[in-house]
């Protein structure tokens, strides 16, 4: 009797290991909003320092970097989807003096787009604030 009882306590540790390895490798990665890039200057062309973009702020030249954001998911709910999930970015930009924007996207299927995933924004003109009078 006491040799099964040492033998289910031997296997324990390896029947946990199996769980968490399953558990773990049963979520898939993915893309909540990619990794936005672009620069953004004003109506005459003029590159617009410590606009706020998002949860960054733009650098001297107007260019602005926002880091790519995953987010994990279990594997077999997403396998009866059997497609990736959609993206949908909307990001304010701000400054005083200039008229509040917006930079969005939507990508149909870009949920499933690999680690490291990145997108250029191009250009982004703000327009000046009318004068309110």
């Amino acid at each position: 009797m006491s040799g099964t009882y040492k033998n289910s306590k031997s296997i324990f540790p390896s029947v946990l290991l199996l769980f968490l390895t399953l558990n773990f490798s049963s979520c898939v990665s993915r893309l909540e909003r990619p990794a936005l890039s672009g620069f953004i200057v004003d109506e005459n062309k003029k590159p617009i320092a410590g606009c706020k973009v998002g949860e960054t702020v733009t650098a001297a030249d107007g260019s602005f970097h926002l880091k790519e954001i995953r987010y994990r998911k279990f594997f077999i709910p997403e396998m009866f989807m059997l497609e990736a999930p959609p993206v949908m970015v909307s990001e304010t930009i701000e400054k005083p003096g200039y008229q509040k924007s917006e930079l969005k996207l939507f990508q149909t299927f870009g949920g499933g787009q690999k680690k490291g995933a990145k997108l250029d924004m191009g250009t982004i003109v703000l327009k000046f604030e009318k004068d309110k009078k």
